[in-house]
């Protein structure tokens, strides 16, 4: 595929064509993995505000930011660029439903980098609660559990206790939680955070688990039994399959997540924050996001209750 730019001008790029009805309001769709580097092949966005159109025009209700993005980036924006962030979910009828910050695993293990990967996170937390207050002021789209105070992230196992207290007490300050999508061969995430964990003295305050299918699967686990134990402590669910090729999109016959049953568990569970459509990884992640929407659509995914 040729390196191309869509905008809002593009109509197979969601912008200007016939607004789909909205989603479920408690369905969020990620920005990461709509950008590509540069001079790679593939498609980009030119902007932040052009990937969250396109994410409205596909009836989400709200969207998750990407923490790199050049325009989202919390150590280049300025005070007027996030209340322009705000201004544009608004414009859109879209709730702000988090920030990712896909940091490579590695780095938090190797000292030449973990220093400024904490840095980046400190960063991240402060832009992940101004935002979540400028656009619950602004934005019409009903409020969900959380409001946006989440940055999502993966540590892989051996990350330094210390790094990571230091950086869940920053986000207890500002009233953010950290998600952890990582997961390994263990039962359990990076942090230890299963629902006896979580409830002991060793759990990591303003740390929380984040829940990533794919993950899960890689791992030879079943993201359904995980999402029923976890549910209650989960601060953020991703959708996502995986197929024995890599990632695939949600409702590939190639994919192994069971969607309804999924979404079941986390609910009976208790979980009550968004669930985040996640692109990362797809060979063509724009059609991925249109046949994830379609999906969700013909489910008729519900309200929780």
């Amino acid at each position: 595929m040729s390196r191309m730019s869509r905008t809002p001008d593009d109509p197979s790029a969601g912008g200007r064509r016939t607004q789909t009805s909205p989603l479920n309001a408690n369905l969020s769709i990620s920005i990461a993995g709509l950008r590509r580097a540069p001079g790679s092949d593939g498609v980009t966005f030119s902007s932040v505000r052009d990937a969250i159109a396109w994410g409205a025009a596909l009836g989400f209700q709200a969207i998750q930011l990407d923490g790199t993005w050049p325009e989202a980036r919390a150590r280049d924006l300025s005070r007027s660029g996030r209340r322009d962030i705000a201004s544009i979910l608004k414009r859109h009828g879209a709730a702000f439903s988090g920030l990712d910050l896909w940091i490579p695993p590695t780095h938090w293990l190797d000292t030449a980098h973990v220093d400024r990967a904490a840095d980046a996170v400190l960063q991240a937390i402060e832009l992940a609660s101004e935002l979540a207050s400028l656009a619950l002021g602004l934005t019409s789209a009903a409020p969900m559990p959380g409001a946006g105070r989440v940055v999502c992230i993966e540590f892989p196992t051996a990350t330094p206790r210390p790094v990571l207290a230091s950086l869940g007490a920053a986000a207890a300050r500002h009233g953010v939680l950290i998600a952890d999508h990582h997961w390994d061969q263990s039962p359990a995430p990076s942090t230890a955070i299963s629902e006896a964990a979580i409830r002991t003295p060793n759990a990591i305050a303003g740390i929380a688990p984040g829940l990533d299918p794919t993950a899960v699967l890689i791992a030879k686990a079943d993201p359904v039994t995980i999402a029923a134990s976890l549910a209650s402590t989960v601060t953020s669910a991703r959708l996502c399959d995986l197929a024995s090729t890599g990632r695939v999109h949600l409702g590939s016959p190639q994919g192994r997540l069971d969607v309804d049953a999924y979404r079941a568990a986390l609910d009976a569970g208790g979980y009550r924050g968004p669930l985040v459509l996640d692109l990362r990884g797809l060979e063509d992640p724009l059609r991925g996001g249109e046949q994830g929407a379609a999906l969700l659509r013909r489910a008729q995914f519900l309200p929780f209750a």
